[in-house]
């Protein structure tokens, strides 16, 4: 990292931003091995919904076929159960307000927006319009995360859309897929100074191990 700048995930950062010290320890080590455990988790149930989307609504049974046994050869049947879990409540819940697909970001290659010196990583799942003709930027929330955590991505994620596309804050649609209802959230000043703080300290711990200690041969 010597001669170019960190890069990291936004999931990832923003798990570090209410984390305690000690918990950082873990966390920066889960990020030097690439760990994205929540978002491979639920893979299958995310890509089963872009296909439904693309399509239309259509082959919803082949595709909810697909998910479980997709999940299944994964990671087994508590995640196959957990994965068409949430592909039907989002067919439910929030396809009939889908006016229109427009692409997916699932598999799309990443290219780092600056951040307090770091190059933050990351997309959200969709991007669609609503039934409004609005375009949104949907996250597919399947898991059960603290308020907390939950706050911290979506400021790190509106802040990539808002480089990256030059859209609004109020553009992100966050789907809570266990509960098939829309995650209230605005943006807080307060919280994205505390990203900021979080990754300051973050690229100074690996800009650290990544430099020579004096004497040390260069």
């Amino acid at each position: 990292m010597r001669n170019s700048r960190p890069e990291i995930h936004f999931y990832q950062l923003s798990r570090l931003v209410h984390a305690h010290v000690a918990r950082w320890q873990q966390l920066i080590r889960d990020v030097e091995a690439g760990k994205l455990g929540a978002f491979s988790y639920y893979l299958p149930a995310r890509e089963g919904i872009r296909s439904l989307c693309a399509k239309g609504g259509r082959d919803s049974a082949k595709i909810a076929s697909d998910v479980s046994t997709r999940a299944l050869r994964m990671r087994g049947p508590s995640a196959a159960k957990a994965n068409l879990a949430v592909f039907e409540t989002f067919e439910a819940a929030f396809l009939p307000r889908i006016s229109r697909y427009i692409r997916n970001f699932l598999r799309a290659e990443l290219t780092g927006v600056e951040f307090e010196g770091l190059g933050l990583l990351g997309a959200p799942h969709l991007q669609v319009v609503d039934d409004k003709g609005n375009e949104r930027f949907v996250v597919l929330h399947c898991s059960q995360w603290n308020e907390a955590d939950l706050k911290a991505y979506l400021e790190l994620l509106a802040f990539i859309v808002q480089r990256q596309h030059g859209a609004p804050a109020s553009s992100l649609w966050c789907m809570d897929l266990k509960n098939g209802v829309d995650v209230k959230w605005r943006p807080s000043k307060r919280i994205l100074e505390r990203c900021k703080n979080a990754a300051r300290l973050y690229r100074r711990l690996v800009t650290g191990m990544a430099s020579p200690l004096e004497g040390e041969e260069r």
